[in-house]
C-alpha cells in the first residue's frame, strides 16, 4: 500500500496527481482513495520532492478528494 516509485510517490500520490478528471473519474478516484486509506495508505507520506498527497491535491479542483485527505 505504501510502496514507492522512483520519485518516492505512493499509489495515493499517483492517484491524486491525475489531471483533468471528469466528474465520473473523480468519483472513481474518490472510491480508490477511500479504499487506499482504509487499507493503510499513509496520507502524510512525503515523496522525494517533500510533498504529501494533499500537497498535490490542494491545487486541483477535486473537492471530494481534498476533503477526504484533509479530514484524515
Amino acid at each position: 500500500m505504501n510502496k514507492t516509485d522512483s520519485q518516492g510517490q505512493t499509489p495515493l500520490h499517483i492517484l491524486v496527481n491525475q489531471h483533468n478528471l471528469s466528474p465520473s473519474q473523480q468519483d472513481k478516484a474518490f472510491q480508490i482513495c477511500d479504499m487506499l486509506i482504509v487499507k493503510g495508505a499513509k496520507i502524510d507520506a512525503k515523496d522525494k520532492a517533500g510533498k504529501t498527497p494533499y500537497d498535490y491535491i490542494r491545487k486541483k479542483d477535486y473537492p471530494d478528494l481534498k476533503k477526504r485527505l484533509r479530514n484524515q
